[in-house]
């Protein structure tokens, strides 16, 4: 269920959703991750440390910010 809606909504937001998708993303992903789904956590490891690379990287927009700290958290 979580990964059929993940590929719909994807890791970037995409121009002229809605809000809702926006803050459906960080729900869906964070699901996912929570359920240790390999690539989430992958994902989210790769965007966190680009994070860290650079605090303005587009590959972290706000809505997915809750699972890649998440990740770093507890893993």
């Amino acid at each position: 269920m979580f990964n059929l809606s993940c590929r719909k909504l994807g890791w970037d937001p995409k121009q002229g959703e809605s809000h809702l998708d926006a803050m459906l993303r960080g729900e869906v992903l964070t699901a996912l991750a929570y359920f240790r789904h390999d690539l989430t956590l992958d994902e989210a490891s790769r965007r966190f440390h680009a994070f860290l690379e650079d605090r303005n990287t587009p590959l972290l927009p706000p809505d997915i910010r809750k699972v890649c700290k998440l990740f770093a958290v507890y893993y």
